[in-house]
């Protein structure tokens, strides 16, 4: 598999894991580093469970690519995303939760798609 099919694919999954996410992606050909600019910085920061998916794709990634290497960043980082390559946006981003709503979105990994069970309403930020 190709490093940029790789990487796609990797984009995919994440948002269709992480709905409320956005990723942005550039290939630095100067230092062959694939960078991928996470918003919000919220979940880069504080999701575990995200930070878990990014760390076994980098890992992947390391070990099928070498040298070429993988950079997650955030909004806020240094490191950003100055001509984008490849966008993908989960269905929820952008999004708030409706706090007196008692509903959550789940993503079921196994059969790949969303349940909800006493989800949150969502109402698009103005």
């Amino acid at each position: 598999m190709k490093k940029k099919n790789f990487i796609r694919k990797k984009i995919c999954e994440l948002v269709l894991r992480f709905p409320n996410i956005k990723i942005v992606y550039q290939h630095n050909e100067m230092s062959d580093t694939h960078i991928l600019e996470i918003k919000p910085i919220e979940v880069f920061d504080l999701n575990e469970t995200y930070q878990e998916f990014e760390t076994n794709i980098t890992i992947e990634f390391d070990e099928k690519f070498f040298p070429d290497s993988i950079l997650f960043v955030s909004e806020d980082s240094l490191n950003n995303v100055t001509h984008p390559e490849f966008e993908a946006v989960g269905l929820m981003y952008g999004m708030v939760p409706n706090v007196s709503s008692q509903r959550s979105y789940h993503y079921n990994v196994e059969q790949g798609e969303y349940n909800t069970h006493d989800r949150k309403d969502y109402y698009i930020a103005a």
